[in-house]
């Protein structure tokens, strides 16, 4: 499943893939898009402690990433 929001800013929009155990994101821009998946079964590090991958923190890497891109022209 599949579902995509436009950001309150205009700027940007957003989809998050979810399936069994993963996901994803995929965030639009001007000129970019960029991509990331999870998989709740691999480990991360987050502020020095040790969590498994998630939705939330996958799409905030990657909506941030977008912003990033936007404020530097693209």
């Amino acid at each position: 499943m599949i579902n995509f929001e436009k950001k309150a800013d205009g700027l940007m929009t957003v989809g998050y893939l979810k399936t069994q155990g993963g996901g994803a994101c995929v965030a639009k821009g001007k000129q970019v898009y960029a991509f990331g998946v999870w998989d709740q079964n691999k480990p991360m590090n987050k502020d020095g402690k040790k969590s498994n991958q998630n939705q939330g923190d996958c799409a905030t890497a990657v909506e941030n990433f977008v912003k990033m891109m936007l404020s530097a022209g693209y």
